[in-house]
């Protein structure tokens, strides 16, 4: 039987999902970037931008736009991180609802074999 343990890791999940998005090695194919670098830039851009002032806007841009790598990682992350917990309510409610089809099947199970002895098959 599955318990909160064994599905901590999905509640999680999408945090992961985007931090290995964004951790991909960025590689030029056909004129354009493809991998972290890009998810990272469009995350930031449209996740977190266009959610902004304009005047924090033009700072945000030109901050990202003069940054290493690192601090554009760092801010991803916050990102990430943000999503990971806006999203937590739906996975928990998805985990709630595992888990209880698990303990109905099992249950359910336990139910028939009884019936089953009882009758004296």
């Amino acid at each position: 039987m599955t318990t909160w343990f064994g599905l901590w890791p999905f509640l999680a999940l999408p945090g992961v999902a985007m931090i290995a998005l964004g951790a991909v090695v960025t590689l030029p194919m056909g004129g354009h970037e493809i991998g972290g670098a890009a998810v990272q830039h469009w995350c930031i851009v449209h996740l977190l931008v266009d959610w902004l002032p304009h005047g924090a806007q033009n700072r945000l841009t030109v901050w990202v736009g003069q940054t290493d790598s690192l601090h554009r990682w760092i801010l991803y992350l916050l990102i990430a991180t943000n999503i990971n917990a806006l999203l937590l309510p739906l996975f928990y409610g998805i985990g709630v609802a595992i888990l209880r089809l698990q303990a109905w099947a099992a249950r359910r199970d336990l139910e028939l074999k009884s019936t089953a002895v009882r009758r004296g098959r």
